[in-house]
């Protein structure tokens, strides 16, 4: 079932390569959106207001640097 999907996903791909980008940024909005209004509010329901800030800022901190090193590694941008 993997290879027929693989395939799907290839056409797929190729037929819409033009909004995907658009497509994926909408996505990853919805993503931020839900850890925003769900898991954030919990996190600071039961009294870890600063812990949960502090890991939420370290966490987007390492997403940056990881993207910035891959970045500089592929040598794109």
């Amino acid at each position: 079932m993997e290879p027929f999907c693989a395939v799907a996903a290839l056409v797929l791909v190729e037929l819409f390569h033009e909004p995907l980008p658009y497509a994926l940024a909408f996505v990853g909005g919805a993503m931020l959106y839900v850890i925003f209004d769900e898991m954030v509010p919990e996190s600071h329901s039961h009294d870890y207001e600063r812990a949960a800030t502090t890991c939420f800022m370290i966490g987007l901190l390492f997403v940056k640097i990881v993207n910035y090193v891959a970045t500089a590694i592929s040598g794109a941008g």
